[in-house]
């Protein structure tokens, strides 16, 4: 069985839409419903499924994430909190819960390692949540246990595109056409990708037949 965490829309919904004729034993969805943030939250949506049903879940998909984009100087303490607990702490949450995982796939960022004006707390979480998926993978690789991250660019469509295209504008003083134009010069394939090609890399991954690739760090971002 197959949790996606964060998969009622965007690239999680896409990853499970191309699994659900792939696998027989089911895919599991959750999206904004269940807060990751609380170990509490997650329990009780797990048993409200059926009893037990965490000791079936094999493989999972960890593409819960939020952002703010705000000026460093203006970030709200608190907010950059909520953005860490979910983008990083909420993984650890979810896989204290499935002691028989086998595969998991964490959908990351390439705002890792690019300096993003006006996401410090985002960037910030994304690098924190890439060197967690690198210390789990060195802990549990002797338990026949594989955790990669898959780390897109600026995707579309999602609901992070939407916010981004919305706000960065307003927040920078452009112009809409002037903000897109200036970020898909940025990629060397000149376009953001599309959420399909994201999702078929994070399925190639989580299904693969090896669990040799490990603690891998997988950019999908046209190059950039």
């Amino acid at each position: 069985m197959i949790w996606v965490v964060g998969g009622t829309s965007g690239i999680g919904a896409a990853c499970a839409t191309l699994l659900e004729p792939l696998h027989d034993g089911g895919v599991i969805r959750t999206g904004h419903e269940v807060d990751v943030r609380s170990p509490d939250a997650l329990f009780h949506f797990l048993a409200e499924q059926r009893p037990g049903i965490g000791a079936h879940i094999t493989h999972l998909i960890y593409s819960a994430g939020v952002n703010e984009l705000e000026w460093s100087m203006k970030q709200d303490a608190e907010r950059a909190l909520d953005i860490y607990n979910t983008n990083v702490i909420g993984l650890l949450n979810v896989l204290q819960l499935l002691p028989t995982v086998e595969r998991v796939v964490v959908v990351g960022s390439d705002a890792a390692w690019r300096e993003m004006r006006t996401s410090v707390a985002y960037c910030a979480s994304k690098a924190a949540l890439h060197q967690a998926v690198r210390v789990i993978a060195r802990e549990r690789a002797s338990d026949e246990f594989a955790i990669n991250v898959v780390a897109p660019g600026m995707t579309e469509p999602t609901g992070m595109q939407e916010y981004v295209d919305a706000r960065v504008p307003v927040i920078r003083h452009w112009e809409p056409e002037d903000a897109r134009r200036y970020e898909e010069s940025q990629i060397p394939m000149r376009r953001r990708a599309h959420v399909h090609e994201v999702a078929s890399v994070i399925v190639s991954v989580l299904l693969m037949p090896t669990n040799y690739l490990n603690g891998a760090i997988i950019p999908v971002n046209g190059g950039r």
